[in-house]
């Protein structure tokens, strides 16, 4: 659950400094759950929610690197790779490239909403990807979008500006 409370936190943060996202975030939970505690049946109801979310694994991926170990000798871009070689790929890299995304650096949670194009496959990878993605991507969209939307109901998101 370590990764689902970071992902959660750095979810508050980025709220606190986004009003119009707030607005939406609240507008949204008021219309679709009128004050009713969410359960996994209205997850689809809330796509601003999980988009938010998926905005927030973007900026701050749950796992920012990822090591994985070459299996036979490769290439990459001309540069040799023997076999065994320790590499890393890095979402926290990958996702805030300007190659890939427009505005790489701005928390911009429709970018993620039904409808909006889809990213390439292994440009977002908060998950990891392929054979290795993780077994509780489900379990932990899910439990995110629960969570935020439970205590959003309940508070707003706001810093006191100490950080000492």
């Amino acid at each position: 659950h370590e990764t689902t409370a970071n992902v959660l936190s750095w979810m508050w943060y980025l709220l606190s400094q986004s009003p119009d996202v707030e607005k939406k975030l609240h507008n949204e939970l008021d219309r679709e759950l009128a004050g009713a505690t969410p359960t996994f049946s209205d997850i689809a109801k809330l796509p601003y929610t999980r988009a938010i979310l998926d905005e927030t694994m973007r900026l701050y991926p749950p796992v920012p690197i990822l090591a994985r170990q070459s299996r036979g000798e490769d290439s990459i871009n001309g540069k040799h790779i023997p076999p065994k070689s320790n590499m890393l790929v890095v979402p926290w890299l990958i996702q805030r490239h300007s190659l890939y995304w427009d505005q790489p650096d701005h928390f911009i949670p429709e970018r993620f909403m039904p409808g909006a194009p889809k990213p390439h496959k292994f440009t977002y990878i908060p998950f990891s990807a392929g054979p290795r993605v993780c077994p509780g991507k489900a379990f932990g969209i899910n439990e995110s979008v629960l969570v935020f939307a439970i205590l959003a109901q309940h508070y707003r998101a706001e810093t006191t500006g100490n950080y000492q």
